[in-house]
């Protein structure tokens, strides 16, 4: 991957960046990389070094990797840094990195960086099955895991908010977030994992352009929306609708008939503004990007 820094930035910030970037094993993936579309994880193993991002979008990289140093320096409960792998469809291998590993509670811990809306909207299943592949990988290397549980600091946080939203809102800085393991969550992520591998080994074999497009929910996809307004140059709507038919009906029923419908385009944000692949990608071409 090209690092630029348009910015002027420290240089340590990009050396940071750098050190980061490692040589990937053909075969070889990352417990938070299958976690991706197969479209996406294809498309960055075959452009890695092409790709280029400058050090100023990093920012939020930084943020962890500095959060993560800091609090592995200082925890002395458990294996810190513990390195794990198993093979598990012909040549293809999982490999892990746990943050922490307690023998003595059998449990799993994970140190994040999020924002206050993941946890208002309850997002938490991508953590979910990177705890599973996580404890799966432990039990193949002989290590029981009963529990997982995550520490997220929310970057966005903020003592005002907690007061103007009350128990809608985190109620401190730091959220956990943890769940039991069970035989059968862990038999239902290894169904889980060997599917993905086999969908990633059949569309190895795929062109670019031939490469299944991402599920809408991976892309952020907001839908096409209905937007109700008083009048046309209102910056706020009334309400939003998925359709056209609940929009008007709203119009009619409880405005009188007196205001306006607009209609929003839905949007792909992750491919707009966070997917690393996005100008080798067909679909976001298609889609209007540049």
């Amino acid at each position: 991957m090209i690092i630029t820094n348009k910015y002027g930035l420290p240089q340590a910030l990009v050396d940071i960046i750098k050190s980061d970037e490692k040589e990937h094993d053909p075969k070889e993936y990352g417990v938070t990389t299958v976690l991706k579309p197969t479209r996406e994880i294809l498309l960055k193993r075959r452009h890695e070094k092409e790709l280029e991002i400058d050090v100023s979008d990093c920012i939020n990289r930084l943020f962890g990797t500095a959060f993560h140093s800091l609090i592995e320096k200082h925890d002395r409960t458990g294996m810190s840094e513990l390195k794990l792998e198993e093979r598990v469809l012909d040549d293809y291998k999982s490999v892990g990195r746990l943050d922490l590993y307690n023998a003595e509670n059998e449990s799993i811990i994970d140190y994040k960086t999020a924002t206050v809306w993941k946890v208002m909207f309850k997002d938490f299943e991508d953590w979910r099955k990177q705890g599973l592949l996580y404890a799966w990988l432990c039990l193949k290397n002989g290590f029981i895991v009963k529990k997982v549980i995550f520490y997220a600091f929310l970057k966005d946080w903020t003592a005002r908010e907690k007061r103007k939203q009350g128990e809608n809102y985190p109620g401190s800085q730091i959220y956990t977030y943890e769940f039991d393991v069970t035989i059968g969550d862990l038999m239902k992520i290894e169904d889980w994992l060997t599917a993905k591998f086999e969908e990633i080994a059949v569309n190895e074999k795929l062109s670019d352009d031939e490469l299944p497009p991402c599920p809408d929910e991976d892309c952020w996809y907001t839908g096409d929306k209905y937007a109700v307004y008083k009048n046309t140059n209102d910056a706020k709507a009334q309400r939003v609708f998925d359709n056209i038919e609940e929009a008007n009906g709203y119009l009619i029923n409880k405005m009188d008939g007196k205001g306006v419908v607009a209609f929003r385009k839905g949007e792909y944000r992750k491919c707009q503004d966070y997917c690393e692949v996005c100008n080798f990608c067909k679909y976001y071409k298609e889609r209007g990007g540049k």
